[in-house]
């Protein structure tokens, strides 16, 4: 039993340090650029448009051989967009900021070297938990209403805008909190030292869930697409 149990002991302290001799942790950031992929065919004058936000994330990397790697990198990833009205009601818009916890899991291939650049190319899946919400933006307000006559005798009304920013309560009943979907991108990399790393990716996230749950009939579906541009350094551990 001493002899197994020193075994599995002197097994699993290699197995780490191999594992840690392999694996490299980091820090990343950048900007995000929603989209709400949806059918808004039923509201007059309207358009869904991308709107910024930012990511943050600890990437732990762990290379399986020259070329090729898996990576996690547990973060923070806005998922914002807005719906702007048009025509007449050009100015009126509402912009969705939504904040997740995102947990992806990446396969990264190295492409080719260039000089000291290391271009590679990374696909995969996440899991996304939708942390929080808030609405901001422009609505008319029929209150601030005015009318004039021009030199025609033309009577001309004007309405104003009046903006709003507010949370959004998360609606347990209706809206789909848990988020699946895929990964792909593509970057270059720049070995600093033995030991540092820097880089720079983009990638687009595509829901594979929707953003609300089937709660009534003919429901129009709606699913989350992001896009992100990030810059980030890596520690080799060892």
């Amino acid at each position: 039993m001493f002899l197994r149990k020193t075994s599995l002991l002197l097994l699993f302290i290699i197995t780490a340090a191999e594992l840690k001799a392999q694996s490299s942790i980091g820090l990343e950031t950048g900007l995000s650029a929603g989209y709400l992929n949806t059918n808004i065919a039923n509201r007059e004058s309207s358009e869904i448009t991308y709107r910024l936000g930012y990511s943050i994330a600890v990437p732990f990397e762990y290379k399986l051989n020259k070329w090729l790697s898996v990576e996690t990198a547990p973060g923070i990833l806005q998922k914002n967009y807005s719906i702007s009205r048009t025509d007449s009601l050009a100015g009126a818009y509402t912009s969705f900021i939504n904040t997740y916890l995102q947990v992806p899991v990446i396969a990264k291939a190295i492409l080719f070297h260039k000089k000291k650049l290391t271009f590679f190319a990374n696909a995969g899946f996440y899991y996304g938990y939708w942390l929080a919400a808030k609405q901001r933006g422009n609505e008319p307000d029929i209150f601030t209403a005015t009318e004039s006559n021009n030199s025609s005798g033309q009577t001309t009304s004007t309405i104003h805008y009046t903006s709003f920013d507010q949370k959004y309560t998360i609606n347990e009943q209706i809206d789909n909190r848990s988020e699946w979907g895929w990964i792909a991108g593509a970057g270059v990399q720049k070995q600093i030292n033995q030991q540092y790393m820097m880089y720079a990716s983009v990638r687009v996230y595509e829901a594979f869930t929707q953003q609300q749950k089937n709660y009534m009939i003919n429901q129009i579906p709606q699913y989350n697409e992001t896009y992100t541009l990030s810059v980030g350094a890596m520690y080799l551990l060892k």
